[in-house]
């Protein structure tokens, strides 16, 4: 599982990934205000509990639950497939943005920080911007 402080602002800063997140057992989530990790083996908040908690938590997803966000009608080799293309893209008559896109995947650091990335380009148009830290759209 990554907790880098890299994979923490890509997490933070994915506000539609966030706006989404159900508190579940098994989640691993940030403390924005003491900066400690938790896994959660129990999950019992309700109601304005639940929205505080969330406020000040930054979900960090795993590997698993970032794949399924993408596409459910396909079925896994179709899938690996898309992921495949999209993590080195080929197309001779756009070759500049395709070294730009090899770049951009290179930059990324672990598995949770690709699939992340392959999500927010393929649900929200937008790419990880190392400098501003920030998602910004295509």
């Amino acid at each position: 599982m990554d907790t880098t402080p890299k994979y923490i602002k890509m997490c933070e800063m994915a506000e539609e990934i966030q706006e989404g997140w159900e508190p579940k057992e098994g989640n691993c989530a940030y403390s924005l205000r003491g900066g400690a990790y938790i896994l959660f083996t129990q999950v019992i908040l309700i109601g304005d509990a639940l929205g505080r908690f969330k406020f000040d938590h930054t979900w960090l997803p795993r590997q698993d639950q970032l794949q399924e966000m993408i596409n459910q009608d396909c079925v896994l080799h179709e899938q690996i497939e898309l992921f495949g293309e999209w993590c080195n893209p080929y197309d001779e008559y756009q070759r500049d943005h395709c070294r730009r896109m090899q770049n951009y995947v290179e930059s990324l650091a672990s598995f949770e920080q690709l699939w992340l990335a392959y999500v927010m380009h393929e649900k929200y148009g937008k790419v990880w911007d190392d400098k501003k830290e920030e998602w910004v759209h295509l």
